[in-house]
């Protein structure tokens, strides 16, 4: 499975993120078994702390004499829903603004949501920008689709989705 030149690490995520097996040279292969079987869900998911932490160990020293041409991964196991426990700030990132229409009860929610899938975002596309291919596989229950207020733009055309508030994983 591994070569001689392979390396790999194991970071898990819930309300934090922590790495469980750190970036090795030519991994051992039970080692990793034995980390990965350990693993069990629970909290919330941060995928910013995620995503940040994965980019830490993919620029460790251990990497130093990768070439551009090599290939690197980062293979995301999740819910989907990047959230965080609102005690625990999500960065401050840039969020657009909220159309106008689009303002109801629980915006102050909404906002926090966003930032949190942004903060994400941003993580994924600095790991893009360093030649770095995310490989998401989703777990766990679909969220549910409704429409949004009639007063708002993505009504007319555009698609709305939340998950709503009875599903475990949020």
């Amino acid at each position: 499975l591994f070569s001689s030149r392979d390396r790999l690490a194991v970071v898990t995520f819930a309300n934090e993120a922590a790495v469980l097996y750190p970036m090795t040279l030519n991994p051992d292969k039970a080692a990793i078994a034995t980390a990965i079987n350990g693993l069990t869900a629970a909290g919330f998911t941060n995928t910013y702390a995620a995503l940040l932490s994965a980019r830490g160990e993919m620029n460790s020293s251990i990497n130093s004499d990768l070439i551009p041409s090599d290939s690197k991964a980062i293979v995301l196991v999740t819910d989907g829903a990047p959230l965080a426990d609102d005690e625990r700030p999500t960065p401050e990132v840039a969020v657009p603004p909220v159309p106008a229409g689009c303002l109801t009860s629980g915006s102050t929610e909404s906002i926090r949501r966003r930032k949190r899938y942004i903060a994400a975002l941003v993580q994924a596309d600095l790991a893009r920008d360093a030649n770095t291919k995310i490989f998401a596989i989703g777990l766990g229950p679909l969220g549910g689709i409704s429409t949004p207020p009639e007063s708002c733009p993505a009504n007319r055309g555009g698609t709305w989705t939340r998950y709503p508030r009875s599903d475990p994983y949020q």
